[in-house]
């Protein structure tokens, strides 16, 4: 198993979830629903990744999560540039 720290999960998590609800805006725009509705889906979309993501780890070869890449892409988003994050990812 890739030996993730707390610190890397939670920045995986993070990332996982700008994605995940942007691709649920698509779908569902928050500004239909209440907000009680947008927190439900909100909660359920992170335990969905949290328990993604931790299964996903469990088929890491060690040092196979590239951290410094992960860094990267998170610290884009949480300085809200989620396009250039995106932009990284979409990189062949």
């Amino acid at each position: 198993m890739a030996k993730v720290t707390d610190d890397q999960f939670e920045e995986l998590l993070r990332v996982l979830i700008t994605f995940a609800m942007g691709e649920v805006e698509e779908i569902t725009p928050f500004d239909s629903i209440t907000p009680e509705e947008h927190e439900r889906i909100f909660k359920l979309i992170t335990k969905t990744l949290e328990v993604t993501a931790m299964v996903t780890s469990k088929f890491f070869i060690p040092d196979s999560l590239d951290t410094e890449f992960l860094s990267k892409v998170h610290g884009l988003i949480k300085e809200n540039r989620v396009e250039e994050a995106a932009a990284l990812l979409n990189k062949d």
